[in-house]
């Protein structure tokens, strides 16, 4: 179903030039959304990023980590790899991801939970974890 017709110029110049696209119109659920529009998924990253992730609290505090500490940022996006895959870490595997680096897991736990980015438990069931919501 089409909700909007092509303009007079552009339906004369499609008439004069042959090989021209077709004026599509947007199917009518969607008029009057917000979309991104994007050629490369880098284009797409972008826009995401500017428009929703860039608000999400951890996304804030995430930039201010990275912003205040540079160089743990590749040891930090380590952690949350282990993290991701099992929902828990050890400073034991953080201690050989920053080995050589002249950091320890330490000051990168320090600086990850000072912006409440993870949450370092001691004892028996104890370990690195994803913070609570």
């Amino acid at each position: 179903m089409r909700t909007r017709k092509a303009s007079a110029k552009a339906q004369q110049r499609e008439a004069g030039q042959p090989g021209t696209r077709e004026v599509r119109s947007i199917i009518s659920d969607l008029q009057g959304k917000n979309r991104i529009e994007y050629k490369e998924y880098g284009g797409l990253r972008k826009q995401l990023d500017l428009r929703y992730f860039a608000h999400l609290p951890i996304m804030k505090r995430w930039h201010a980590f990275a912003k205040q500490n540079k160089e743990m940022v590749p040891y930090a996006v380590k952690l949350f790899d282990d993290l991701r895959s099992s929902g828990r870490s050890q400073t034991s595997r953080l201690a050989a991801h920053v080995e050589g680096s002249g950091f320890s897991a330490a000051q990168v736990l320090n600086a990850l939970s000072v912006q409440k980015l993870v949450v370092v438990k001691r004892g028996r069931s104890g370990g690195i974890f994803y913070p609570p919501k």
